[in-house]
Formats: structure tokens, C-alpha cells, sequence
């Protein structure tokens, strides 16, 4: 009695389809390329902000913007092109009013990868952005600061120079025991510090002190200082205390593009630091999930991470896109041609 043949056509359609999968596992892949250079600003009209970003290649082809206003709640918003100026923009109603603070920054396409931009801020009141040094990862090494209060007649100028950039700086005030004030401070680039004015008579005294922020999303307060008004200043007074940062997470395999899912991990170079991620092109929180192992991306993605240890500056954000599909010239479909070879004893319709 002869085996039946229906079978081992289906084992030989399964190995065959087996064999296409695999080849399309080995075909190579391009990797994420470096970040785009671009220009941006901000342009007041009467009470409103137009945060603008100008890409320099045509292959951006969309741009989000981040923003606090006064160290609001964040807001993050799809930006739309205008065709007229060539820029992405966004409006921000009262951010050119003077005394608000303007804190921004984008996320990007390329292509297929998505970059974030360092944080920039914007002084309401002025003409032009006031950008300081870009943001770059804070090195696993020690921060500090200095820290000070310049007196000019009735204006006495409170100052924070850290050692490395910062995402920003809020300074926290009373004058001779009046209500606690609370602004965040403009980078001043002539003199490479942040600074904020306060009126204060002779004899007033000052007391102040700082919260500030490395990465933009963790912050640190300072001790208390005191100084007194019309006095002449003090320089250099008080100092920060030695932090460490965590080491950014880093990604394998590299972001890019694939032709079939790619199993993703995460690591830093911070021994005992734990890692929070997303997947939806979110920036991780505390809630974000705990990362304990690699995990599958089998369609396109954005991938966040940030580093965290007890003890440490939280690392910088970590970003990586993976784009997965399909090899170019093939439609998802394969055809495969069967032939009855059984000599008759089944018919084809079998």
C-alpha cells in the first residue's frame, strides 16, 4: 500500500516556506545614519511665540515640538510646514510676553530614524532665542556649580554657572522675609551664566537657592545662600556638590532599517543602574516599563530609554527607530507550483 501522498506535499509546502522565511532573516540591513543638521528660533507676534525649525534635507518629513511655558506641564505637538518660509511652526499663545520662559525641543525624522534635539530656551519679552550651550549626555563624571549674587545700585543679579550644560535652571527667592518668588532663568551667553534680575533696596537681605536639571527630566535642589542688597556682590559663593550621572542606555543591534523583526537590548555601562523604556516614541517615566530582558520589535518603532541609580543624575534620554518591512520588489505573497506526481491515483482536485 503506497503512503499517502497529501502528507508530504504538505511537509514539503511547509519546509519550502521554512526556507523563504530564513533567507529573508540573512538579507542585510541598512543602518540608521547620523543625526540631521537643522536651524530653528523663535519669531514673536504681539503676545504669541512661533517656535520654528527648519530642516536642511528633504528627507525630514515630520517634526514634533516639546515645550514648557513657565514650568508648566510639557505639551507635545505634531508641527505644521509652511510652505511659504520652508520651516516647521507652532504657535505658543503667551510665550512672547515679557517675564514668561519658554523651555522647547524636537523630535525628528530622517528618513526612517527619529532624533531629539537639546533643549533651547526662549526669554518672553525678548527679540531673539537665547540658546545655551547645546545639551549633550552628561559624562559618568562629577557636576558642579558656582553660584552667586552681583549688586548694581537697587538690582542685585542672582547667578548659577554650572560645569557642564543643563537642561535648565529655576531660582527660588525671598527678599527680607517677603513671599517666596519662583522663575527660571535666561542664559546669559556673555558672561557663560544664567542669570535673573531682582530689586532689592540696600540692606535687604537675599535669601535664595536653586533647582536645576542635567537631562531635562530628574532635578536637584541646592542649599540655601544668603547675600545682602547694595553691598556689591558676592562671587563665586557656595558650590555643588560632586553627582555622578548614569551612563545613557545604548541599543543592539543599531537602529535602522530591517527586513524582518529584530530582537532589541538595552544596556549602560553603569554597573547596578536600571534601565525604563518605551516603545511608542513616549519619553520613559518612573512608570514606564522596567527593562529586564530583550524584547521582540517586529513592526516599526521608536525605542526610549533612560538609565537610573540611586545616587546618580538620571542618564541622558536614548532614542532608536526601527523600521521593519518587507525586502523592496516583493508584494508579501509567495507562489508555489504543485504537481500531482502520484500517476493517477489521485486526482488533482485532491
Amino acid at each position: 500500500m503506497n503512503p499517502p501522498v497529501e502528507t508530504d506535499m504538505k511537509r514539503i509546502l511547509a519546509l519550502l516556506m521554512w526556507l523563504v522565511a530564513a533567507l529573508l532573516s540573512l538579507a542585510p540591513a541598512a543602518h540608521a545614519q547620523s543625526a540631521a543638521d537643522y536651524t530653528q528660533g523663535v519669531s514673536a507676534s504681539g503676545s504669541s511665540a512661533v517656535v520654528w525649525f527648519k530642516p536642511t534635507l528633504t528627507t525630514t518629513t515630520w517634526v514634533d515640538v516639546h515645550y514648557k511655558l513657565n514650568s508648566g506641564a510639557q505639551q507635545n505637538l505634531r508641527m505644521t510646514l509652511n510652505p511659504t518660509s520652508a520651516r516647521y511652526e507652532k504657535s505658543v499663545a503667551n510665550a512672547a510676553t515679557a517675564g514668561n520662559a519658554l523651555t522647547y525641543s524636537f523630535t525628528y525624522n530622517k528618513g526612517a530614524p527619529a532624533y531629539d534635539s537639546p533643549w533651547f530656551n526662549y526669554a518672553g519679552g525678548s527679540t531673539a532665542v537665547v540658546t545655551p550651550p547645546p545639551i549633550t549626555p552628561p559624562t559618568a563624571g562629577a557636576f558642579s556649580f558656582t553660584q552667586g549674587i552681583s549688586s548694581l545700585g537697587t538690582t542685585s543679579t542672582l547667578w548659577f554657572k554650572p560645569s557642564q550644560p543643563v537642561a535648565w535652571i529655576d531660582v527660588h527667592y525671598t527678599v527680607s522675609g517677603a513671599a517666596q518668588q519662583n522663575f527660571r532663568m535666561a542664559f546669559n551667553a556673555a558672561t557663560a551664566r544664567y542669570e535673573k534680575a531682582v530689586t532689592v533696596a540696600a540692606g535687604q537681605t537675599i535669601n535664595h537657592w536653586y533647582t536645576y536639571s542635567v537631562n531635562g527630566r530628574s532635578a536637584t535642589d541646592t542649599a540655601a545662600s544668603n547675600g545682602t542688597g547694595g553691598t556689591g556682590g558676592t562671587g563665586g559663593i557656595g558650590g555643588g556638590t560632586a553627582v555622578s550621572a548614569v551612563a545613557a542606555p545604548s541599543f543592539s543591534p543599531a537602529p535602522g532599517s530591517y527586513n524582518a523583526a529584530q530582537t532589541v537590548s538595552l544596556s549602560t555601562a553603569t554597573a547596578g543602574a536600571a534601565i525604563r523604556y518605551t516603545t511608542d516614541g513616549s519619553a520613559p517615566t518612573a512608570a514606564s516599563p522596567l527593562y529586564s530582558g530583550s524584547f521582540l520589535v517586529s513592526t516599526s518603532k521608536t525605542v526610549k530609554a533612560i538609565a537610573t541609580k540611586s545616587g546618580f543624575t538620571d542618564s541622558a534620554l536614548a532614542s532608536a527607530g526601527y523600521t521593519i518591512g518587507a525586502p523592496a520588489g516583493w508584494d508579501g505573497l509567495t507562489t508555489f507550483k504543485i504537481v500531482n506526481a502520484t500517476g493517477g491515483q489521485w486526482a488533482d482536485a485532491q
